[in-house]
Formats: structure tokens, sequence, C-alpha cells
């Protein structure tokens, strides 16, 4: 009891969360938890009218939420995010001109900024949401002092709610986990409840596209959340599946691709993916830390494994493989 003690506390000393920390045992840990809302009070299963999950509120009881919201799959709306090796950017299609526009806001060669196409967060998850992780531009409501905020934008924001990172999409290893339930939220702009349908957990009706610009998310409840009480004990705690390590099946969501050129009754003789045939999964070769910075799969230093291209010109390569 005493080591576990001791270890809790050096983590928290080291600016991470409780969780966040390692003493050596590689068993699971078993995630039978409170629920938390946006304001950090705890759910249950008695609620006359419950709110959806917040995973800054849930999670962050045990991680440090503001060191994940800095990996690679959160932090590119910042100011000057890492650029690192060019990957898929987003696509901003308009139908009427035929036009298709790559668009990223790291230093990439052919793509555009969102500052530079006009699209702001709340633009930005109207047309990117259904494939969208959270946090970042789900989480960038204007300033009330925001001179040049939209005043559309002022109005919707507190309707919808923010999209935090929905840590569940990929640490749930239940099969209820069902990210086109997400998807849809986000289509009705319901962020905020986005990561509580897709967990499996609950389910929402009321759409917060539809709802009136002055409409009260605090007395008003067109939107309301269901939750399967069965999943909650005695105590209102509830067990979620968590693993480290990210089955595969949660990558393919965002990360799988369709063959439009193959004839879709032919499908079924193409190769798998060899690694993935082979046994591997996606998460063996691309791992992270706490800070989310996730290997990319290429040539990487060990000081930075998220595949810079200003490092990989400064370290040996068969340094780094012998260590691989």
């Amino acid at each position: 009891m005493l080591a576990g003690v001791l270890v809790s506390s050096r983590a928290a000393e080291e600016g991470k969360g409780l969780g966040d920390g390692h003493d050596g045992n590689r068993a699971a840990i078993t995630h039978l938890i409170s629920l938390y809302d946006e304001k950090g009070i705890a759910i249950k299963a008695t609620d006359r009218q419950p709110k959806p999950i917040s995973m800054l509120k849930t999670c962050g009881e045990c991680h440090n939420y503001n060191e994940i919201a800095a990996g690679w799959h959160f932090h590119s709306g910042g100011i000057n995010p890492p650029a690192g090796r060019n990957g898929e950017p987003w696509v901003l299609t308009d139908s009427v001109t035929r036009s298709q526009i790559p668009m990223s806001n790291r230093n990439w060669e052919g793509a555009y900024t969102p500052e530079q196409l006009e699209l702001t967060a709340w633009e930005f998850l109207k047309r990117f949401s259904s494939h969208y992780p959270g946090g970042n531009y789900g989480e960038m409501q204007p300033a009330e002092d925001d001179d040049e905020a939209d005043p559309e934008e002022f109005l919707r924001w507190p309707i919808s709610g923010k999209y935090e990172i929905n840590c569940l999409a990929c640490h749930h290893a239940d099969p209820r986990q069902d990210q086109s339930g997400a998807a849809l939220q986000a289509a009705r702009q319901n962020y905020r409840w986005a990561a509580t349908v897709a967990s499996g957990l609950a389910t929402v009706k009321g759409n917060a596209a539809e709802l009136d610009e002055f409409y009260d998310p605090e007395t008003q409840y067109e939107v309301r959340t269901t939750y399967d009480k069965s999943r909650f004990d005695t105590n209102n705690k509830v067990f979620l599946d968590i693993v480290r390590k990210p089955p595969s099946s949660r990558c393919y969501y965002c990360h799988s691709t369709q063959d439009t050129v193959a004839p879709g009754k032919k499908e079924w003789v193409h190769n798998e993916d060899i690694h993935l045939a082979s046994g591997m999964t996606c998460a063996d070769c691309h791992r992270n830390g706490v800070d989310h910075m996730i290997s990319r799969g290429d040539i990487e230093s060990l000081d930075d494994a998220g595949g810079d291209s200003a490092h990989s010109k400064a370290f040996e390569p068969a340094a780094v493989a012998a260590l691989s």
C-alpha cells in the first residue's frame, strides 16, 4: 500500500496525472469509475436530467488532459504546431465549383491553412467532425471580448458544447464502442454528446443544429441523454474496458481507405496489409507515451519520436534500428 502511495506521489510531483505514472506492473488496470459531466458533477443512474460525459472531467481525474492535448492527434490548431513529415491533409471540397483544396495548419508544402481559407474553428468542425478525435478545434470557443468573432458562433457554441478529446475512441475496447455514433451526433452539432453516444453507455435524442439561437441548455432539455442504468453499480460507478494499447479496429474508422477504382464486388480478393496479416497491430509500431506524440512510421530520433524531419538528419539510422 505504501509503495502505491509513493508511486502516485511521484507521478503527481512530475506534473503527471495519478494514472500516468508507471510502477512496473504490466497488468491491466480495472477502470470501475465515476462518470462526470462538464461541470465536474458525478453522473448517477437516478438523475432525472442526466448530462453527457465529459472526457476532460472524467479521464482528467487521473490523467493529465493538457499533456495529452499536446499530442499529434490534437495540437494542429495551435500556433506554429510541429510539422513533422508530410502526412494526409484535410481536403476541403466544394461540389459547385468542383474544388478540392488540401488543408493543414502544419507547415506542409502544398497545403493551405484554415486561416487562409477563412475557416474558423466552428466552421472546421461543421465540415470535418465526422472523423475527428476531439479537442483542439473542438475546444476553441471564441473569447467574450473577441470583436472579430462571428456573432452566430457566440450563440451556437454554448448550445452544441465543446467537442472534447474523445479518449474512448481509441482506448475503449468494448465492442459497443461505435464511432459512427459520434459522427452522427457531430452532424447534428451535438458535440458535447458525441463521446457519450459512441461509448454505448447512453442514447441521445435531439438536434442542436435545429435549436433556436437563444436556446438555454441550462434550463431547457431539447437534447436528452438517457443512460443504460444497468451499466451503473450500486455506487454509481461504471466499468469501462480501457486498454493502454488501442486495438487496430479503433484506428480503422479514420485511417482506412476505400479503393474507388476496383469494383466493390471484388474487394474480398484484395490483399490485407502485410503487417496486420502477419499478426502485428497498428500500435506495435505507432506507439506513444503520456504525451501522445505517436511514432509516425518514419525514421525517428530517440529524443523526438514523432517523425520530425529536422531530427531525422541528426542521428545515425543504424543506431536507432539496433535499439528497435
